[in-house]
Parts: C-alpha cells; structure tokens; sequence
C-alpha cells in the first residue's frame, strides 16, 4: 500500500496527459510493478514456509475468541478448530482471555504451558498442509462469524502500535545482546558491535526515555496536517504522495501487525519528517524570493 500514493501521484508517463488518463496509467504502472516485485519474490524463494499459518492467523483467531462477548462452548471451538492441532481442550474461550496480549502474539505458540499450538516462528520446516487449511478455514469461519470481536481485538493491538496505551513504543532503540544468538548466526547475522555502536545505543535509549519523539500517533497527526495543507495549496503533489503513503503503510497494520514493534512505523516516520523537511523548504525558498531586494 505505501507505493501507491507515490506511483498514482507522482508517476506521468508523459508530459501533457492530465485527469483520468493520466491516473489510470500510474494505477496500470503500480498494478505492473507491484505483481512483477511478487513474481521476482516467489521466483527467488527456494521453499513456502507459509508463516502467516502460525502467527497471523492464529493470533486472529485467540484474539476475535477472546474478544466475543458472548460464551463460546468448548464443543462449537473443538469443531470450529479441528485439524488445526489446538493443545487446549477445555476452557477455551477462558484460556484465549488469558493468553491474548495485543502487545505480543507469540505466547500463543511458544508458551510451553498456555501455548494453544505448537508451531513453527522460524525455521525451515513448515507448516504441513492439512494443518495450513484447517486453520485457514478456522480463521475464515471464526473471523466471518464474529466481525465485531474481530474489529474490537484489532482496535487493541492498534492502539499499542500507535502508543496510545503506552508513552514509549517498543523497540525504538533495539538491544545489542542476542537472545539467540545461535540463531543469528544460522541466518548469516553477525553478533559482535563495537564500542561506538554501544555509545550510540546508550544515548539513543536515554533519549527515547525523555523525550516524546518516538511515539507513532504523533507523526499521524502530523502526516495528515501536511496533506491538508498540501491539498490546501496546490502544486505540492510530492509532499502529499509523502504523507499518503505513510498514513496507507500504517493503516494496513490495521490488520497485519502483531506486536507494537517501532519497526513497523518507520515508514510513516520517515515519510512525515521529509514532508516536513520539503514544507519548510519550500516556505524559506518562497519567503527569500518575495524579500524585497
């Protein structure tokens, strides 16, 4: 979503094709280089390992459970997920109330005494099949059957993304030590930092600790005052394909993320500091040429 406004805004084939013409060609150009980069990605991909199985789907599915009002018997859960491998057999829906954090979704496969599936986070084995359709067909019918769960657990992990619930994001500033590091070291990651890289860290986690500048639902109120003011004064199609495509990057975390990581708003970060960076600009350039001589 984030190429979109940049491609639809800022794309012209030629010069002289204006309106609706002009739009359906950059909407074409998008269409192309959008299936194109999925095509190179499944082209140099050397085994699926189809991970949306075991994080997404099944945090959809504990979070709209948990999140129904209403009392889910045990026996309408085992057949909803049956086939899914699903660890827990009685108090389900109690269980999922319990387990669910819409700060972080891997307890619900990795807590070795709550975990409601034993699934794969990594690696290279994944999911069999049948397991992969059972849960894709659970998360269909548990997600069809209670919208308004669904919207009210998402509406949580979004606040958290957004630091509505917490003054500090989470992992703005990330960690130099390895939990794992063998792990990195599998995936060809180095695990060893200089001094430099040390003292940086330190400074930038004490001004993550002071200062309010981290937090995301700053730069969305910031993104969509730059494109009004961008819409308000015409000619500054840049800035706005800018703040669109931050403001579309983070609303499709609407429905994608899975933890409140930082990580997942730098898009929007960045796009809204060189909007404003090209606002102000823009402004200085223009006063200097209107100052008299």
């Amino acid at each position: 979503p984030a190429t979109l406004p940049l491609v639809a805004l800022l794309f012209q084939w030629r010069r002289g094709v204006h309106g609706l013409e002009r739009y359906a060609v950059a909407g074409a150009a998008w269409l192309a280089l959008t299936v194109s980069a999925f095509g190179l990605n499944a082209a140099i991909t050397d085994k699926q390992m189809h991970f949306w199985s075991s994080s997404l789907a099944v945090y959809d599915l504990v979070g709209t459970i948990a999140k129904t009002d209403h009392a889910l018997p045990d026996a309408e859960l085992e057949r909803t997920l049956a086939g899914t491998g699903l660890l827990v057999h009685d108090d389900i829906q109690a269980k999922a109330r319990a387990l669910f954090n819409p700060r972080d979704f891997l307890p619900i496969i990795s807590d070795e005494q709550r975990r409601f599936w034993d699934l794969p986070a990594y690696g290279t084995t994944p999911v069999p099949e049948a397991t992969r359709e059972a849960i894709g067909r659970a998360w269909a019918d548990v997600l069809t059957s209670h919208p308004g769960a669904y919207l009210r657990y998402r509406a949580a992990v979004m606040a958290e993304v957004l630091s509505l619930t917490h003054p500090r994001p989470s992992g703005v500033v990330p960690r130099r030590d390895f939990k794992v590091p063998a792990f990195a070291w599998a995936q060809g990651v180095p695990t060893r930092t200089s001094p430099a890289q040390h003292r940086l860290t330190s400074w930038m986690s004490s001004l993550w600790k002071v200062a309010p500048i981290f937090v995301p639902w700053m730069y969305v109120i910031l993104a969509i005052t730059i494109a009004i003011l961008a819409i308000a004064r015409r000619g500054r199609r840049d800035i706005l394909a800018l703040c669109a495509s931050g403001l579309a990057m983070e609303a499709s975390l609407c429905v994608l993320a899975m933890s409140p990581d930082y990580r997942y708003s730098h898009w929007l970060v960045v796009t809204t500091c060189l909007a404003i960076v090209l606002t102000i600009a823009r402004r200085a350039t223009r006063s200097t040429a209107t100052a008299p001589a």
